[in-house]
């Protein structure tokens, strides 16, 4: 399985975050009750990318359908942050955006790439 480039690629900035795993109960006099719901709390990785070509929102659009099986299938990713393997899947398909088409070539701009943990 390749990974496709754009997710590891230059000029991408990745927006981390934790999920929230904490349950609260509100009572009718103003208190809430507060409790962890899981005993771990995955990451979560948000992409985006203001000019793309064509040829990496394609080899993303393939990944995501021919080797995920349309996001149905967890991949391992290694994180360009902190170079830790992460075994993670598309939480949504991918978004993006046509920009403008110069000399042949269409550029998008990549705004929903999100990867959750498994």
């Amino acid at each position: 399985m390749t990974i496709p480039a754009i997710l590891t690629s230059p000029g991408m900035i990745i927006k981390v975050e934790q999920e929230d795993s904490t349950i609260k109960s509100e009572f009718t006099a103003g208190y809430v009750n507060r409790r962890a719901r899981y005993t771990r709390r995955r990451d979560k990785w948000s992409f985006e990318k203001a000019a793309a070509d064509s040829t990496a929102v394609l080899e993303l659009q393939t990944f995501y359908d021919d080797e995920l099986g349309g996001g149905a299938d967890s991949f391992d990713w290694v994180n360009p942050i902190d170079s830790e393997t992460y075994t993670v899947y598309f939480e949504k398909p991918p978004v993006y955006e046509t920009i403008i088409k110069r000399d042949g070539v269409t550029w998008y701009k990549v705004s929903e790439i999100i990867l959750v943990e498994q």
